[in-house]
């Protein structure tokens, strides 16, 4: 077996596209197809990083002669398992607030948004963690800021009605002593 077609067959066991490799590597995705057509060979760097990519020794992607490393995870399954479940919980959520409460809105969002960013970033979950973070945030001032806005709308409702109220309860006041006058 070829070292083009050891990459090929770690690509498509790990489900990742020639695009991705490339885009990992920082090679073009042309280079990645010559590999794997054992038109062209990659350089020492690009074969240590192939091996960590594909969570397997050089010596195997090299030369074929020891076997990859089973015993490791893949990298992207507890990401993928985790981006589901939020989905899944998100959508929960949502049917539970539109039937129920609509308080049960903001916190579906923030699933929706998390397991949307954890699907959509491959192998980069620090990035989805900012992110998920920084919707978090914008989303506690967004829904302060209503609070406050409308207990204000709310305070200055009755502090109306308190006022009008007065102002009746004096006029009527006001009246016997004018007539007493």
């Amino acid at each position: 077996m070829s070292i083009g077609s050891r990459i090929t067959e770690l690509r498509k066991e790990r489900n990742f596209s020639q695009e991705y490799i490339a885009q990992e590597l920082g090679v073009s995705r042309q280079a990645v197809s010559k590999w794997e057509q054992d038109l062209s060979s990659p350089d020492t760097n690009n074969l240590i990083a192939l091996a960590q990519l594909f969570h397997v020794s050089v010596e195997y992607l090299a030369v074929g002669s020891a076997p990859p490393d089973a015993g490791k995870r893949r990298g992207g399954d507890t990401q993928r398992i985790l981006g589901f479940l939020f989905v899944g919980f998100g959508l929960l959520a949502l049917i539970l607030g539109c039937l129920f409460s609509l308080l049960l809105l903001v916190p579906a969002a923030i699933l929706l948004v998390f397991g949307t960013l954890l699907l959509a970033v491959r192998r980069r979950l620090w990035i989805a963690l900012a992110i998920a973070g920084a919707v978090l945030a914008a989303l506690v001032v967004l829904g302060c800021s209503a609070l406050f806005g409308l207990r204000y709308i709310n305070i200055r409702e009755n502090t109306t009605e308190e006022l009008s109220a007065c102002t009746d309860a004096s006029t009527v006041l006001a009246e016997p002593i004018r007539s007493c006058a």
